[in-house]
């Protein structure tokens, strides 16, 4: 019998012809082993179960205010918030830590009618105070971000030491004092107290800085034309003398080092027509022009002079509280405390305190 050679052309296609053909595409998926599918409800169950968890504790504390040591754990996973300043949370747990150390310093610092001045508990006047201070210090925080201010560890130290130093310098004796005053540790007294301190002499640092900025820039316009200072001061003075030009009354040389104390001396420099530079005093920051000077009709006198001033009045706390408020319209504050309500004219007020807006207005 011959023997089929494979190169042969009809057999290699015969054999192409009888291979068995691949199967037909399908879409069926193969199932997932069934401990899959009991694992998958395991952890379902368990989110379900968290999230249960997460929510009635945030009923708990936004509803009945729970602050125990057992109950507040969550808090210090979770980061509840007690309000919310604009899109920023205030922590829930920072509040609920605070209470018992301002209740602390309540004590050992109220008198025996404090009680009845306060018109509320003790420990719901702490929280109203602690509210207040946390909404105050973030609006405070806010603006100094604005301003660009930066604080370091090195600022907050070097102003507990002047605190210390202020204190009479005993370091261990100012330690044991924040103890029995607040039950804080220096590094909470720092944090808490010292901080913001550090923070809002910042922010005026700042602000006295642009008064004066301004009040050089006004300088080098009125030198520039002096004839127009009289006009300028009527716009631009905080003083009283400005409905008359900056026009103040004549001084002879022992009253004018009355009124200005250790700057009397750039004064007396000046010649009729000259512009002073900006002056700082206690009045804040001056611009004088000296429109007449002569030989007083004493020789004791001395001589006679004739000024006109600008004066730049920086009031700092009326400047920080109309920031704030500013801040305050443009950012919505929420509370979550049951307790306490908001009003912006008023800060925090318990629930049972009148609105202070109605009570202005009447």
């Amino acid at each position: 019998m011959n023997e089929i050679h494979p190169d042969n052309q009809a057999v290699r296609s015969e054999i192409a012809q009888t291979q068995t053909p691949n199967p037909e595409p399908h879409n069926l998926k193969q199932l997932p082993p069934p401990h899959i599918h009991w694992l998958r409800r395991i952890l379902w169950g368990l989110l379900a179960v968290i999230l249960a968890v997460i929510l009635v504790f945030a009923v708990g504390y936004m509803r009945f205010s729970w602050q125990t040591g057992a109950l507040l754990w969550p808090a210090k996973v979770l980061p509840y918030p007690v309000a919310m300043i604009g899109s920023h949370w205030l922590s829930y747990l920072d509040y609920q830590n605070d209470v018992p150390n301002i209740i602390q310093y309540l004590e050992r610092n109220e008198t025996p009618d404090a009680s009845a001045k306060r018109g509320m508990p003790l420990d719901v006047y702490a929280r109203k105070i602690i509210l207040n201070k946390m909404v105050g210090e973030d609006i405070i925080n806010r603006l100094a971000k604005v301003k660009n201010i930066v604080i370091n560890q090195s600022d907050i130290d070097n102003t507990y030491k002047d605190y210390i130093a202020q204190a009479g310098g005993n370091q261990s004796e100012i330690e044991n004092y924040i103890r029995t005053l607040y039950n804080w540790s220096v590094a909470q007294f720092k944090q808490k107290l010292i901080r913001p301190q550090v923070v809002q002499n910042k922010i005026a640092e700042a602000y006295f800085a642009e008064i004066k900025k301004q009040t050089e820039d006004l300088r080098g316009a009125v030198a520039r034309e002096p004839n127009k200072f009289s006009e300028t001061a009527k716009t631009q003075s905080s003083d009283a003398s400005a409905a008359k030009g900056g026009l103040l009354e004549v001084m002879n040389t022992a009253s004018l080092k009355t009124a200005y104390g250790e700057v009397a001396s750039a004064i007396e420099t000046l010649k009729v027509g000259d512009v002073s530079q900006v002056l700082e005093t206690s009045r804040g920051y001056e611009i004088v022009y000296l429109e007449k000077r002569e030989a007083a009709a004493k020789q004791s006198d001395g001589e006679m002079f004739t000024l006109r001033r600008i004066l730049k009045t920086p009031n700092f706390s009326v400047w920080l509280q109309d920031q704030v408020n500013a801040e305050i319209k443009k950012n919505r504050v929420i509370l979550f405390e049951p307790r306490f309500r908001w009003e912006a004219d008023c800060g925090i007020l318990t629930k049972t305190e009148p609105s202070c807006t109605a009570a202005a207005q009447n």
